[in-house]
């Protein structure tokens, strides 16, 4: 499966799933205001970035599908403090 990298993104929004807290759904936002969601199953302890926090991310393309809805969004293969700003 293919690996995409985006920079510099700001997190601009984190939502914990499961009936642990275990996994983690963050949604990015880059400088021209385009949104989108990844998830890091089991990694809700290892990716702690908050909201406004600029980040650099690796991630698999997937499709979700959830209660009938189809959407597209990553599954979070790394995921670490932007390089630049």
């Amino acid at each position: 499966e293919p690996i995409f990298c985006v920079r510099n993104v700001v997190v601009a929004g984190r939502r914990t799933m499961g009936v642990d807290a275990q996994h983690v759904r963050y949604t990015f936002q880059d400088e021209k205001g385009v949104r989108f969601s990844a998830v890091a199953w089991r990694s809700a302890a290892l990716y702690t970035y908050e909201i406004g926090e600029y980040v650099d991310v690796w991630f698999e393309p997937t499709l979700n599908e959830w209660q009938g809805r189809r959407s597209v969004e990553g599954r979070i293969a790394r995921m670490e403090p932007a390089t630049e700003r």
